[in-house]
């Protein structure tokens, strides 16, 4: 069974999770912006092995901005539902406005899964104009 808990309160779990998604592209500057109590970041969790992540700050407009959300090819299905999920909950329980999602999704399947949760798009990047990141919005 997943358990979604807080990565600050798991930093080893977190830079586990971490190292496995981004490979070479891992450093701690990293694990300290997911680990940092300030930021929310929560870690799917399934038999003591990280298997997701949704990090997250707060964004300009009264809302968090997710910037990285991903579950590794283990995760049983419906993690990524259950962290983005928890991510609405946590913003709408702390009287947030949206949710805005701007983060890698290389094979697509997470922008499905948000449509299906409410999600809209919310148009191409313009900061860095890649094409593998979702950008979408989820207002309450």
């Amino acid at each position: 069974m997943v358990a979604i808990l807080t990565a600050s309160m798991e930093p080893e779990l977190t830079e586990f999770v971490l190292m496995r998604y981004l490979g070479q592209d891992y450093s701690k500057e990293i694990l300290s912006k997911y680990t940092d109590p300030r930021n929310v970041c929560v870690i799917a969790v399934e038999d003591g092995v990280a298997v997701g992540l949704a990090g997250c700050r707060s964004g300009a407009d009264n809302g968090f901005l997710v910037d990285m959300a991903f579950t590794l090819d283990e995760a049983p299905e419906g993690t990524f539902e259950m962290i983005m999920r928890s991510v609405l909950s946590i913003a709408q329980n702390s009287g947030l406005e949206s949710v805005d999602v701007h983060a890698p999704d290389p094979d697509g399947r997470n922008a499905g899964l948000c449509y299906r949760m409410g999600f809209e798009d919310s148009g191409p990047c313009t900061c860095c104009q890649r094409t593998d990141l979702i950008h979408m919005a989820f207002r309450f």
